[in-house]
């Protein structure tokens, strides 16, 4: 029995030297980070062996001691070794995923790329200098005459930049061809022109068209005149379709650009002012700028121009001229529309390209006449009716225009009061002058009492503004 005892000792003692080194050692490779997969489902099972080692180790023993011998060491060994094995599990954490490394994402066809905007090539900015509209910084920027020696100095130095202008760009060649062409027409015909002006004993061709237009030469001139420049103006229209080659990709408008229409009325100067504010937060290079306008009756007109820097927070302005006023020929040189309605603004450029619209007929014209008219008065008298020989002087009112130089087409109404009585008319006419005196006159016995009040209210057409007066009649 002692014998025994020894044996079961002696072999308790290795068994349980056995499993708890081993079990270390697969303890150890069970949780290292960066062992595979296969390493790490070895490393599992050897700790499982070594824990039914210890397990062995420790109750073969106590399974001697007591009534139920071998068959019930090994039953208590068998339940030691699961929860010995469970406990391994939780320990080194298998079972709930975090060792086993997450499968490989699948493999993806790589993104396309979207391509780079070509650059812009040189030659488009020569092109862009020359026809182009005129957009400036600030409006006193702009000149209401050019002389004769800078439109000849000018239209030379365009013939000498086309003229060593080269480009792979089939469009931009086409364009530079036609382009020299109508300068070098225009130039012919400006310089016949200065020579008959001088003859004249003018100083410029202008004078001689503005005092002279009914010479024949000068008319032929003209015409002349005229047709190029349209050839020219069409030109504009097919700078946008280069610079689209060259622009980034179309985007929606997100509220960058702040446009604004100052449409020419009455008196006001003949020009129609645009301007447009880059609210940022980047500058802008090389932009391309289309402005259509569209009229009352849906008479259109486009104008492109360029800026090659535009800095954040900051205007640009252009302005479109209303005709040359040559009698025979009101719309030469014209870049705008009578009475425009909306605005539809492109941009297009290396970094940002969009497209906006604009509606000026409505609260932006009524805000902008309102403006105009802030000077506006009226100076008026009542006329009473007086019995005549041949004819009556009806009742009326008599109104002359003071504050202003004149007044477009417009409707008056006059409402004559008088206690509970009160009677309407109104009146269309085409025009009004500063001091003019209208007489405005109902009816033929149509006012049978002497008002002590007389209203009267100013409208135009295409806007709801409208001014309004008071004569009080003593």
């Amino acid at each position: 029995m002692a014998f025994i005892k020894e044996t079961v000792g002696s072999f308790r003692t290795y068994l349980l030297l056995a499993g708890t080194f081993g079990g270390l050692f697969h303890l150890s490779v069970l949780c290292e980070p960066e062992e595979v997969f296969t390493s790490r489902v070895i490393g599992l099972i050897g700790t499982v062996l070594c824990a039914l080692l210890l397990s062995l180790g420790i109750l073969l023993p106590m399974a001697l001691r007591t009534q139920f011998g071998v068959v019930s060491a090994v039953l208590r060994g068998l339940n030691g070794f699961s929860l010995a094995a469970s406990l391994a599990i939780v320990l080194t954490g298998c079972g709930n995923g975090s060792t086993v490394p997450p499968p490989s994402p699948p493999k993806t066809a790589p993104r396309a790329e979207i391509p780079a905007v070509p650059p812009l090539p040189p030659e488009y900015l020569i092109l862009a200098k020359y026809f182009t509209e005129d957009f400036k910084a600030h409006p006193d920027e702009f000149r209401d005459h050019v002389s004769d020696a800078e439109s000849t100095e000018q239209i030379q130095e365009c013939l000498s930049a086309l003229s060593n202008l080269k480009s792979d760009d089939v469009e931009m060649t086409n364009f530079v061809n036609r382009g020299t062409s109508l300068a070098r027409e225009l130039q012919v015909i400006l310089e016949r022109m200065e020579a008959s002006g001088n003859k004249a004993g003018e100083t410029s061709w202008w004078d001689l068209v503005t005092r002279t237009v009914q010479l024949k030469e000068v008319i032929q001139y003209l015409e002349q005149l005229d047709a190029v420049w349209r050839k020219l103006d069409g030109m504009q229209a097919e700078l946008p379709q280069i610079a689209q080659k060259y622009s980034a990709t179309p985007s929606a408008f997100d509220g960058r650009f702040l446009v604004d229409l100052d449409a020419s009325w009455g008196p006001c100067p003949p020009f129609d002012w645009f301007k447009i504010f880059n609210s940022g937060p980047d500058d802008l290079e090389n932009c391309t700028v289309q402005v259509q306008l569209t009229g009352d009756q849906e008479n259109s007109r486009t104008n492109v121009h360029f800026v090659r820097h535009w800095p954040a927070h900051s205007w640009r302005y252009a302005r479109y001229r209303q005709g040359g006023g040559i009698p025979g020929h009101p719309d030469l040189f014209r870049t705008t529309v009578s009475e425009p309605r909306t605005v539809r603004v492109s941009v297009w450029s290396t970094t940002y390209t969009t497209t906006l619209d604009y509606v000026y007929q409505g609260p932006e014209q009524d805000k902008d006449i309102a403006q105009w008219c802030q000077d506006l008065r009226f100076e008026g008298r009542y006329q009473p009716f007086v019995s005549g020989i041949l004819w009556n002087t009806e009742r009326g009112v008599v109104f002359s225009l003071a504050g202003m130089d004149s007044l477009p087409r417009f409707r008056a109404e006059m409402n004559f009061r008088k206690g509970l009585n009160s009677k309407t008319w109104s009146w269309n006419r085409e025009s009004w002058t500063r001091g003019e005196a209208i007489t405005f006159t109902p009816p033929s016995g149509a006012l049978t009492f002497d008002p002590t009040q007389i209203d009267m209210t100013i409208s135009f057409p295409n806007t709801s503004y409208q001014h309004k007066t008071t004569l009080q009649v003593k």
